[in-house]
């Protein structure tokens, strides 16, 4: 009985937030809330648009975008809500091009901890088999947060093969640079297979 009246007050929480959103807030929160709503449909294709939308005219916009998702994932506690954040977090970051102001500014972000993938604290309230919702939350949390190391190493790569010019010495640090690169790729592909 104790669980299902927790179940019941997270989806009132849940619901009370994306109302509470709609009414209190203007561009990018509010389209966070609405894209990771807690009911069963997938996240729509419209809101990823729209914020690529925003991002495209207002720039700026990226670091509020970064504080409203890492609120949205840090304050959830039903497992829908958090897999819809890291949805939509995935699909943009597959959507932006290699070398984007939004992952730059997203890995600062992450840097100055205002964003937390991993170690993920998220705890399923929602649900009977919270256990495993919670475990599979945090593995694709800890992939995301492994594949933006990926894109952190690949940008200092490719700043550094701008500097380097066309000797042996210069490729011989490149090769070097991609056998660091390696592990942390082996380590994204490990996340994948969990």
């Amino acid at each position: 009985m104790h669980r299902r009246i927790k179940q019941v007050f997270t989806s009132v929480r849940e619901h009370t937030c994306v109302s509470y959103a709609k009414i209190a807030t203007i561009g990018g929160l509010h389209i966070v809330v609405k894209a990771t709503s807690p009911d069963d449909i997938p996240l729509p294709d419209r809101y990823v648009f729209e914020i690529l939308q925003i991002f495209a005219i207002c720039p700026s916009s990226f670091g509020s975008f970064a504080v409203s998702f890492s609120r949205r994932f840090g304050k959830t506690r039903c497992w829908r809500v958090a897999l819809k954040c890291l949805l939509l977090l995935h699909r943009l970051l597959r959507s932006l091009p290699d070398i984007s102001p939004f992952r730059e500014e997203f890995l600062l972000a992450r840097s100055n901890s205002l964003v937390s993938l991993y170690p993920c604290n998220f705890k399923d309230f929602s649900s009977s088999a919270s256990q495993d919702y919670t475990n599979f939350i945090r593995s694709y949390a800890h992939l995301l947060d492994e594949s933006l190391d990926c894109f952190a190493t690949q940008e200092k790569e490719i700043q550094e093969a701008k500097k380097s010019s066309e000797n042996f010495i210069d490729r011989m640090d490149e090769v070097r640079l991609m056998l660091e690169f390696l592990p942390q790729l082996q380590n994204l592909i490990d996340r994948v297979l969990e």
